[in-house]
């Protein structure tokens, strides 16, 4: 079995394109028996992300201005996949992942 953990960023469609702040770290784990691409785990990191959106999706049509779901409805959003661990081994659930600059705060880079 081939274990997967897809690290990549993701920005929901609600939030600005030009805040840095809007842009958050996010994983996937994906398991197989077969080998697989980077495009079949881009696309399991896409699968993801957009379930995640439709979740905010969602709660944000329960209390908000009309006018702010129209705004999530107008923006795709953002999804990067950026690195792909792989193991024999399944990765524990608990894994944390930081940004570069969260990651230089704690590390004294």
């Amino acid at each position: 079995m081939n274990h997967y953990l897809v690290i990549g960023v993701e920005r929901s469609p609600h939030s600005p394109d030009d805040d840095g702040d809007s842009y958050d770290a996010f994983k996937v784990a994906v398991s197989s028996e077969k080998e697989l691409t980077f495009k079949e785990l881009n696309k399991a990191f896409e699968e993801e992300v957009k379930e995640l959106w439709s979740v905010m999706y969602e709660e944000l049509k329960e209390g908000v201005p009309e006018e702010e779901v129209q705004d999530w409805l107008l923006d795709k959003g953002y999804t990067n996949a950026d690195y792909v661990l792989v193991s024999s081994e399944p990765f524990p659930e608990d894994v944390d992942i930081y940004g570069v600059d969260l990651a230089n705060d704690y590390l004294g880079c």
